[in-house]
């Protein structure tokens, strides 16, 4: 018996892309951060892609560019906990003690 539902479709695409991704050299793994998608997660230098194959068969693509190496890491990282987190800021290293 075959099942010709949505989760039919999905794995149908899913597999399909999986293998133009294998046949193209590009390096990718399954991922699995959303009920209603099987996805996938290629890197390629500077670029990031989240690919998410949803149940009836279509397709999501968010693609993430570098914007290059930062002039300041460790601010930059500062920056990202303070926004995600409630650790007081660190103060920048000339005002350090």
């Amino acid at each position: 018996m075959t099942d010709n539902g949505p989760t039919s479709k999905m794995f149908t695409v899913f597999n399909a892309l999986r293998e133009r991704l294998s046949a193209a050299d590009l390096t990718f793994a399954p991922a699995a951060y959303r009920d209603d998608a099987m996805s996938l997660v290629v890197n390629e230098p500077g670029e990031y892609w989240e690919i998410d194959v949803l149940e009836d068969g279509t397709v999501d693509v968010e693609v993430y560019v570098s914007q290059g190496l930062s002039d300041d890491p460790a601010g930059d990282i500062d920056r990202l906990i303070q926004r995600n987190s409630d650790e007081e800021p660190t103060p920048p290293p000339s005002e350090r003690n």
